[in-house]
């Protein structure tokens, strides 16, 4: 088999897999469980994306499912904002004191606290557009150090 064969039918298996990768999560684990992978299992489908790669077309469907769902947990987690994290970026940002702006606090009340953004412009008089700018220019940031720092999406997540 060519390595072009090889790049294609790993990029289709990944598609497959990504059309659901919840769905071949949870066949892997049911797999892994009781030792048996139903009929119905979309990663039977993954396999026969797969077929003819490697000696076990089905162990390395299972494989990429663990790598896809490892790299989907990474960087949800990613975008999680702690406390620390938002005012450090806040800092950076020339936001000496985290809660000089509105806009600044109702971010850090949307991202941190996990607050409604509605209850929070209502609350601090913001546009709800002002306030979708400030949360993508955090969330932004956030993901920019992320990437840098621990890779997600190219090396391991740290």
């Amino acid at each position: 088999m060519s390595n072009d064969q090889v790049v294609t039918g790993k990029q289709a298996a990944i598609a497959v897999a990504r059309t659901d990768l919840p769905r071949c999560a949870r066949d892997v684990l049911t797999w892994r469980r009781t030792g048996k992978l139903p009929d119905d299992a979309l990663l039977h489908q993954v396999a026969a994306a797969w077929a003819g790669i490697g000696d076990d077309d089905l162990q390395q469907a299972e494989g990429l499912v663990v790598a896809l769902a490892l790299e989907s947990a990474a960087v949800a987690n990613a975008k999680a904002i702690t406390g620390a994290q938002f005012d450090v970026i806040a800092k950076m940002k020339g936001a000496h004191d985290p809660t000089h702006s509105n806009a600044t606090t109702a971010a850090r009340l949307v991202l941190v606290d996990g607050e409604k953004a509605a209850q929070v412009c209502k609350h601090y008089q913001l546009s709800p557009q002002a306030l979708s700018n400030a949360v993508r220019r955090y969330r932004d940031a956030h993901g920019a150090i992320i990437a840098a720092y621990c890779g997600v999406g190219n090396e391991p997540a740290c």
